[in-house]
Parts: structure tokens; sequence; C-alpha cells
């Protein structure tokens, strides 16, 4: 318990993207449509796959989005302990914004926990998509560089999402 560390971070991601800010919006609403490209479990060149491996597994998902309600993803790597991420809305602006907190457990080890801002400004056609979390990692300082990446990542599985599936 000694060398338990606490590393505060916060990164904001700034994304375009060329369609309107009520279709980037839904990506975020419909549950079918996050589970493809947050999730990825059929893609091959998932985010998840590339953070976690070839095997990683989604074990459940659950989603409310409403204000008050949650997120979770339940999901584990080969030979790995399960893994969960829960999260709670707190504000909800369609086409514009969305507030809400999460937290990552590995087993029984909590790894993180994070106040984000998601906003959807229009950009002419498009819209232009900026990412804030405001994290505390018990993982050390990597942990926050890691999410940071991972969160990145993300976000261009999101732009290949709306490219494809309108």
């Amino acid at each position: 318990m000694d060398n338990l560390q606490i590393t505060h971070g916060t990164f904001t991601i700034e994304k375009r993207y060329p369609h309107a800010p009520e279709k980037v919006f839904d990506a975020f609403r419909d549950p079918e449509k996050k589970r493809r490209w947050m999730g990825g479990e059929h893609d091959l060149h998932s985010v998840a796959r590339k953070h976690h491996g070839a095997d990683f597994e989604i074990v459940s998902f659950e989603m409310n989005f409403k204000v008050d309600e949650f997120e979770r993803w339940t999901f584990r790597v080969p030979g790995g302990e399960l893994m969960r991420n829960d999260t709670r809305y707190h504000r909800i602006i369609p086409n514009h914004s969305i507030v809400f907190v999460y937290t990552m457990d590995c087993g029984d080890r909590r790894m993180s926990s994070s106040q984000n801002t998601i906003e959807f400004i229009r950009d002419g056609q498009g819209t232009k998509l900026v990412f804030t979390e405001q994290g505390v990692y018990f993982d050390g300082p990597e942990a926050a560089r890691g999410r940071e990446e991972g969160t990145t990542d993300i976000l261009g599985k999101l732009g290949e999402e709306l490219d494809r599936n309108g």
C-alpha cells in the first residue's frame, strides 16, 4: 500500500467531422451505433483490440442515455481479470453537449475516476467535437497518457462509423 500513486490529468481533444452535429450526437445516443464504434468487437482493427489484444471480449453492455442514468461496459482480455467501465450522465443537451462521469475498474481494483464534457459545435457543414477529460488515475502517470491516447483512437473510430453508417 505504500506505493499507491494518484495522478491528476486533464486533456482536451478536438476533432472535426464532415457531418452535422445531429449525426455526431446520435452516434453517442444510439446504443447500437456506440457499441459498434466504441466497443468494436466485430472490427479486427478496433481500438479495444489495439490496446487490449486480439481476443478482447465485451461480456456485457447496458446503456440508458438519460440524465442521472448509466452506461456500463464489462469486458475481458483473455487471461486477464474482468474489467468494468461505469458511466453516469449528468447533463445532456441534444446536439450541443454531454457531461458525464465514469470509473474504470480491473477486478476489484479502481483504475480511474473521470469527469468528462463533450461539446458538439457546428463548423460549416460539419462538427467540431471538443472532448475534455479531468481524471484521477490510480496506476501512475503513464495511465493518464494512455487514456488520452486511447480516447484519441476511439474518436478516430467514431469518424469511421459516421462515414460508414450514416
